[in-house]
């Protein structure tokens, strides 16, 4: 069946509501999925409190053979902070939602296919969003042969963690700002160079 079931409390009318999620993994291989954080030591983040270098949070979704994953549980979409902060600005109760829907269709961390090289997709959520957003079109291109590196916004998405325990919300004040240097704010080569940096040392 290309659908799954589950039962699904609406936060706002608390009716309870019986919905069907699609199933969006249709290639040949399962998903892995690991995070890491890109700082820059080259440019001084200008939004937030503008503090240290920039830094930049990345989750990957890699091909994985499928009999990597036999048995092992499928990895949460969001940590509990990053679920609190994502009620917190969408108004939502977190504690409402089926866990059945909180679940990506991912394993955290499994071994990458060997000997074996994929395209690499940048993906670059909404302003205002966050980097698991559009897991679903993630999670279809990594299973059909596609390295899919979805990065995030310090300050300018919900919210962002890094790999050394920080973590930081979007910024409101950013709509008071009439002008923003771009070139300081952000480096596409540096960006790419790191994650293909990151590709080669984990031969993926």
């Amino acid at each position: 069946s290309f659908l799954r079931q589950t039962d699904f409390t609406h936060p706002c009318t608390e009716r309870n509501l019986s919905i069907k999620i699609p199933e969006y993994i249709t290639g040949p291989y399962a998903v892995g999925t690991e995070n890491f954080t890109i700082v820059d030591q080259e440019r001084t983040e200008i939004l937030g409190p503008g503090e240290g270098p920039r830094k930049i949070t990345v989750r990957m979704y890699y091909p994985t053979d499928k009999v990597n994953v036999i048995n092992l549980e499928k990895a949460d979409i969001f940590t509990e902070r990053k679920l609190q902060g994502l009620s917190k600005a969408f108004h939502f109760n977190s504690k409402k939602i089926d866990p059945e829907l909180l679940k990506g269709d991912y394993y955290e961390g499994v071994a990458h296919v060997e000997n074996q090289k994929f395209p690499l997709v940048v993906y670059n959520h909404g302003y205002n969003a966050y980097v698991e957003a559009n897991t679903f079109l993630c999670c279809e291109m990594a299973s059909n042969g596609y390295i899919v590196a979805s990065v995030g916004h310090a300050y300018e998405a919900i919210a962002n963690e890094y790999e050394d325990g920080t973590y930081d919300e979007y910024d409101k004040n950013i709509n008071k700002i009439k002008f923003i240097d771009l070139e300081n704010l952000f480096n596409s080569q540096t960006l790419i160079l790191a994650i293909e940096t990151y590709c080669m040392l984990n031969d993926i």
